[in-house]
């Protein structure tokens, strides 16, 4: 599954990078039925303290979304989030500007974020 995350955000990315911002967010949306998506986001504030600053989008992948079909819980849906955005940051075509930003991290829409980096 990873490779098809890489894939969809080197395509997505290609091109657009630099975007003015402070964080870049991942929002992870449950669609039912098994479905499951995430769209990129960068954000213009950033703060640890308040999870509220992910609002504050400035640009997003709007449609061009990452969608895959698992009969998984909601926790096992962030984890499975969470390794691939690390793993992509590790090895990743754009791994060097997204860890330009302050922060990445991702979470439901409705939810807490989880900061991939950078690491605590």
């Amino acid at each position: 599954m990873y490779s098809d995350f890489e894939a969809w955000l080197d395509a997505f990315l290609d091109g657009k990078l630099p975007i003015e911002g402070a964080a870049v967010n991942f929002n992870i949306y449950d669609d039912e039925d098994g479905d499951w998506s995430i769209q990129f986001a960068v954000c213009g504030s950033y703060s640890e303290e308040d999870d509220e600053w992910a609002y504050d989008e400035v640009f997003t992948s709007e449609e061009d979304i990452y969608t895959w079909n698992e009969e998984i819980d909601y926790d096992e849906v962030m984890s499975t989030t969470y390794k691939m955005i690390a793993e992509y940051l590790e090895k990743g075509k754009f791994s060097a500007e997204l860890k330009k930003y302050q922060a990445v991290t991702c979470g439901f829409i409705d939810g807490d974020l989880a900061k991939v980096y950078p690491n605590e």
